[in-house]
């Protein structure tokens, strides 16, 4: 007898909750945790954020509306900001999670889509915005000659005044245009040679 009561009271308190459940939802409010709160009922239209990503209860359920830069600026879904040479787009995956996709890069003043170039502000060097999986990477292209009428990929030569220059990548990583021969009377000496 004891057990059966015990049977019908978690039953009738299960019951209960289920009609407080649908009484809330109905009323469209969200059951979640967010804003540095424990979970609890959130009214129609509140705006809830949760870590990187800020949601709205709309209809008793959470619908995702955007997320927050790492300087906590809101930014809306498809809105995009740069950080760290790159542009960043806030998303929406396909089983409906936010996101950050990385979409474009940047030097400071434009933005580039994969596939675009730009050169430094000195004229030194050149970059291209290259696709890498899901992600987006600034690859160093190569050098630009001196009198900055042609870019040079990594490993071409060309000769400028009486000099031949080559555009290298250092064990380091870095690029740089080094001398790596002479020209003299249009012909071409490696940097130690002697010419009569």
């Amino acid at each position: 007898m004891g057990r059966l009561l015990g049977v019908i009271i978690i039953v009738s308190f299960a019951g209960t909750l289920a009609e407080i459940n649908a009484a809330q939802q109905n009323q469209g409010q969200c059951w979640t945790g967010g804003n540095g709160k424990a979970p609890q009922w959130w009214d129609q239209g509140a705006r809830i954020d949760r870590g990187k990503y800020w949601y709205e209860c709309r209809n008793g359920e959470l619908k995702p509306m955007g997320c927050f830069t790492e300087k906590g600026d809101r930014i809306p879904i498809l809105g995009t900001y740069n950080s760290n040479g790159y542009v960043i787009e806030c998303a929406v995956d396909e089983r409906g999670y936010l996101n950050f996709k990385f979409i474009g890069c940047t030097d400071g003043t434009r933005n580039y889509q994969p596939g675009e170039t730009w050169e430094d502000k000195e004229g030194m060097y050149w970059f291209e915005c290259k696709q890498d999986g899901p992600y987006v990477r600034i690859q160093v292209g190569g050098c630009i000659a001196h009198d900055k009428s042609k870019r040079l990929a990594i490993g071409e030569r060309y000769d400028f005044g009486e000099y031949t220059y080559e555009c290298q990548r250092k064990f380091n990583g870095s690029v740089q245009m080094c001398s790596v021969g002479c020209v003299h009377n249009g012909a071409h000496y490696k940097v130690g040679e002697q010419w009569p």
